[in-house]
């Protein structure tokens, strides 16, 4: 009787555990879609009740990042939210692991998954680090601050498409979060404007927010009297800009990196008028984003050279008028883009032969900023299926031998965090 020795029992099929693990977290990090996240789940299913090699690993990436999508009848959802909170109360382990929480809620309801989800979980999370809430109507009571408080790691909180009651229910959320570092606002409205010219007078009852991102939301957002004092990295709309610009007695003494995503239209006196009034005397870097537009546009409309000089021109305007006795670079990002069926490849090809182009008419519109030595050209694009990836690329001075440098940058979802990232990374002149 004659015996093949399988893989499974030869020497060639043992591997080590750091290899399937690898294999999980690849699964793990690899989607964002909500169909994907049911099959990511399902696989990660599979591989805990594989072996008893599997199951720590496998437990650990199911937990982790806790996503929680609402499009059912909303009885079903509260019921499948208690049963996960019922799970996480029984099972400190588990509680253990999770660190990230994202509530996707399409409801106008006050009284939905994202209002009551942190009262269920309240004293439960001790490693909870980050949480996003997308979508929907949030209710921002006594209760729920206090449940947010409960999570002592709790650092990064993300609103987008978040509509709340009134701009006290806004500070009182802030209030409840003292170890805030990183803030992130998109599209954030309020059913009630209050008394937004009070702001400043709450300041000392605010977290310490280092990075803060307010982007494409209502103009006179008032943030920045709030938490301006110690913010260190700023991405901000033009828009919002504009609407604070007028603001007196803002100090950012903290104040390094200004991200500003601007819009077709002059803004050389709201960015001039915005600097006269507030004191950044830290500011290092400004980093602009001058367009934003699909792959094919890029390729197709060539009516982007004959308005980009006029863009130019203004925003070197504003910055020289504007007393930044530390800056050290102005980065312009040419391209901005959000078409993402192209590979990586294809995407370099593309900037490759199309930039050189507007490189040079960049540092020829900017050329004070070109001859101090100030002035970096930059675009980004995303890849293939995946939310999170980026293209970032970084053009050298002129005359320089070097080619343009590329940088990957993955789970990064917002395209001006990678642009920001990179450009941080890159070594100062002295």
């Amino acid at each position: 009787m004659s015996y093949s020795t399988s893989i499974r029992d030869g020497p060639l099929g043992i591997l080590p555990i750091d290899v399937y693990e690898h294999i999980m977290d690849c699964v793990h990090s690899s989607c964002l879609e909500e169909d994907e996240v049911r099959t990511m789940q399902m696989t990660l299913y599979s591989c805990a009740l594989t072996c008893r090699a599997w199951h720590p690993r496998s437990r650990f990436l199911l937990y982790q990042s806790l996503m929680v999508y609402s499009y059912r009848v909303y009885a079903r959802n509260q019921d499948a939210v208690r049963r996960l909170a019922h799970t996480i109360t029984l099972s400190p382990f588990i509680a253990d692991l999770v660190q990230h929480v994202t509530v996707y809620e399409v409801s106008p309801s006050r009284s939905g998954i994202a209002s009551t989800l942190p009262l269920l979980l309240v004293n439960r999370l001790p490693k909870l680090r980050t949480m996003t809430i997308q979508y929907t109507c949030l209710l921002v009571n006594a209760a729920f601050c206090h449940s947010m408080a409960s999570f002592p790691a709790l650092t990064t909180v993300t609103l987008s498409y978040v509509m709340l009651a009134s701009v006290t229910a806004f500070r009182r959320l802030l209030a409840a979060l003292p170890r805030l570092y990183d803030l992130r606002l998109d599209r954030v409205a309020f059913e009630t404007r209050g008394m937004w010219e009070t702001g400043a007078l709450y300041e000392n009852q605010m977290p310490r927010v280092r990075w803060l991102s307010i982007i494409a939301t209502q103009d006179e957002l008032p943030v920045l009297p709030l938490l301006a004092r110690h913010v260190e990295r700023l991405a901000i709309s033009f828009n919002v800009l504009k609407g604070n610009a007028s603001l007196d007695g803002l100090v950012f003494d903290h104040l390094t990196s200004l991200t500003i995503r601007s819009s077709y239209g002059p803004f050389v006196d709201d960015v001039t008028e915005f600097f006269s009034r507030a004191r950044a005397d830290m500011l290092q870097t400004i980093t602009v984003t001058t367009l934003e537009m699909d792959m094919r546009s890029i390729v197709e409309d060539r009516k982007l050279l004959e308005t980009f000089g006029e863009r130019c021109l203004l925003e070197q305007l504003a910055v020289l008028r504007a007393d930044l006795r530390r800056l050290e670079s102005v980065t312009v990002v040419l391209v901005q883009t959000q078409y993402v069926d192209y590979k990586e490849d294809r995407v370099a090809e593309i900037l490759e032969e199309w930039m050189p182009a507007a490189v040079k008419e960049c540092r020829e519109a900017l050329s004070v900023l070109h001859r101090r030595g100030l002035l970096r050209v930059a675009a980004a694009a995303q890849m293939g299926r995946r939310q999170d990836g980026a293209l970032v690329c970084v053009w050298p001075e002129e005359g320089a031998q070097a080619v343009p440098s590329y940088t990957r940058q993955f789970g990064v979802p917002v395209l001006l965090d990678a642009i920001v990232n990179v450009l941080e990374k890159m070594p100062r002149k002295t």
